[in-house]
C-alpha cells in the first residue's frame, strides 16, 4: 500500500451501476482513505430501522432519491468522525445541483471530482446479476466479481436494480449531470467505462488521484 500518496478529498459521481462501488473497493488496495458512501450511510439507517431508515426504505423502493435535508446531515455527522488531515472519497453524492452546491462550502474543501460515464444499456443489462450483502453493505456480481462461498447464500438482488427503476434512476441523473459538472468546473474529470475493463478504469482513475 502507497506510504507516499497526495492526500485528496475526492467526489465520485455516475449514473447507477457504473462501477463507483467496485473502483472505491479497489482503490483501497493501493492507499489509505476514508470511502464514504451515501448508499452505506442510508442503508445503515434502514437497517437499524430508524425513523429515517423506514422513511427512506419506502422512498429507494420507489426508485426516488433520499431528500437532501436527510442526506446533508447524515453527511455532516459522518465527516466530524473521520480523522483530521485523512484522504477520502465521496460517492453516491451529490446527485442534484442544491447538492453540488452543499459540498463546494469551504467545510469540504473538495480537490477532485472524477465522473464515470457509462452506456445505459450495457449498464442494464449487467445490474441484472449483480447481488447485496445487507450485513455488510458490499455489492458483488454473479459471474464478474462473485460473492466469497461463506457469505454467498445471504446475498440478494436488490429492489432498485429491476429494469424499470433502473431507468427512472438514469433520467433523473441525466437532468442533474450538466449542473453538477457546472458547480466544479474545472475539479471535473471524465473517466469513460463503456467497452472497458475494471483494471483499463481502475488506471484511469489512480491516475487521476495517485
Amino acid at each position: 500500500m502507497s506510504e507516499t500518496a497526495k492526500q485528496f478529498r475526492a467526489i465520485l459521481i455516475g449514473p447507477p451501476g457504473v462501477g463507483k462501488g467496485t473502483q472505491c473497493d479497489l482503490l483501497k488496495n493501493k492507499v489509505e482513505y476514508s470511502h464514504v458512501s451515501t448508499g452505506d450511510l442510508v442503508r445503515a439507517e434502514i437497517r437499524n430501522k430508524t425513523k429515517i431508515g423506514q422513511e427512506i426504505k419506502q422512498i429507494t423502493d420507489d426508485g426516488g432519491l433520499v431528500p437532501d435535508t436527510i442526506i446533508e446531515q447524515l453527511l455532516i455527522n459522518h465527516f466530524k468522525s473521520l480523522p483530521p488531515n485523512h484522504s477520502w472519497l465521496l460517492d453516491g453524492f451529490p446527485r442534484t445541483e442544491e447538492q453540488a452546491k452543499f459540498l463546494t462550502g469551504e467545510h469540504f474543501d473538495v480537490t477532485h471530482v472524477i465522473e464515470m460515464q457509462g452506456d445505459e444499456a450495457e449498464i442494464t443489462e449487467r445490474l441484472g446479476g449483480r447481488l447485496f450483502d445487507p450485513e455488510t453493505g458490499s455489492t458483488y456480481h454473479k459471474t464478474i466479481h462473485p460473492p466469497p462461498a461463506d457469505i454467498a447464500t445471504r446475498c440478494i438482488t436488490r429492489k432498485d436494480d429491476t429494469h424499470d427503476v433502473i431507468a427512472q434512476r438514469f433520467h433523473i441523473f441525466r437532468e442533474s449531470a450538466e449542473a453538477i459538472r457546472k458547480q466544479f468546473g474545472s475539479l471535473v474529470k471524465k473517466v469513460e467505462t463503456k467497452g472497458k475493463s475494471i483494471k483499463e478504469i481502475e488506471d484511469q482513475i489512480q491516475e487521476i488521484l495517485l
